[in-house]
């Protein structure tokens, strides 16, 4: 009785995430929110994401920290792209401006102009359902600049968007 148990589970689990790209192919266009990600720096930010292809997704986002506000485009690469639910890789530029003091993970980055221009690669999970709703996490790692680098290298977000 309990291996009948695990084996409908598994079913309703494994047919719940394996939808042949569905989601991501039918649902190309979304908006989303995303918190202390992309683009960096931002508390939260709200964007724009295009699925290119089952496997690649775009996104253009708008966010700011305090008096600073950044614009950034993004890439991610689905590794699993005929699941719902599948982990990624991506790259991404920013670009902060009114940048030359802010704070970010209590400590304070300075920038000699008032723009600062960021780039960092991620990597994480994502799950985009069969009806739009997609949410995921991940972690930012910063390549550039160093003013940035050195106070803080990672940054971990959270997102949230519907397609449509």
């Amino acid at each position: 009785m309990k291996l009948l148990k695990l084996l409908v589970i598994s079913a309703v689990i494994f047919t719940g995430t394996t939808s042949f790209a569905a989601s991501r192919a039918n649902k190309k266009i979304g908006i989303g929110i995303d918190f202390a990600g992309d683009p960096v720096p931002s508390l939260m930010s709200y964007q724009i994401k295009y699925n290119l292809m089952p496997f690649l997704q775009l996104t253009g986002g708008y966010g700011s920290v305090g008096s600073v506000t950044s614009y950034g485009l993004s890439a991610k690469a689905f590794v699993l792209p005929s699941w719902n639910f599948s982990p990624y890789v991506g790259a991404g530029f920013s670009r902060a401006t009114n940048a030359s003091s802010f704070s970010l993970g209590g400590s304070t980055v300075n920038s000699p102009s008032q723009s600062l221009n960021v780039i960092a690669v991620a990597a994480g999970v994502e799950h985009q359902s069969n009806i739009g709703f997609s949410f995921g996490a991940g972690i930012n790692y910063f390549i550039t600049p160093d003013t940035l680098k050195n106070v803080i290298s990672m940054l971990p977000h959270f997102y949230l968007a519907w397609f449509f």
